[in-house]
């Protein structure tokens, strides 16, 4: 009872199911202090408060941003723009049906690999290498040899 007679009114508790943004159950809509983040964690369960915490440190950035800032990345996706350049420069010489089955591989000292869809495509491909080998040369690329590899599923 209080000084006047009357009973205190009780403070209803706070919703269960609305809780804004970070906030825990039960602590206030303030910098929660310490003790009640604990005590928040204690009502969940836990006897401390879990370790991990989101790693997300600096800003977000694009996958091409990363590719030319790092060296070995930049380096990897140079050699593969010219593989790809390469098989694209034996699309006017190969016919449509066979430069359709091919994809471009890696990139050697002096060679360069294309990768074929089976070992019919192979065998076709293995007559064209010298005019291959001949028109990247004419295109400016120091290409010797050309190596085919059927691509496994």
């Amino acid at each position: 009872m209080s000084a006047q007679g009357k009973p205190p009114v009780p403070t209803p508790p706070a919703p269960m199911g609305k809780v804004s943004g970070n906030a825990l159950p039960g602590a206030s809509s303030t910098a929660p202090s310490r003790q009640a983040t604990l005590a928040a964690f204690q009502a969940l369960g836990y006897n401390r408060p879990p370790s991990s915490r989101p790693t997300i440190r600096g800003r977000a950035q694009s996958i091409d941003q990363v590719l030319h800032e790092s060296g070995t990345l930049a380096q990897l996706t140079a050699l593969s723009r010219d593989s790809q350049a390469r098989l694209r420069a034996l699309q006017k010489l190969l016919p449509p049906l066979l430069w359709a089955q091919l994809s471009a591989g890696p990139i050697e000292a002096d060679g360069w690999c294309i990768l074929v869809s089976n070992n019919a495509v192979a065998a076709k491909l293995r007559q064209w290498i010298p005019a291959m080998a001949a028109h990247l040369r004419t295109q400016g690329w120091p290409v010797q040899t050309i190596r085919v590899k059927v691509r496994t599923r």
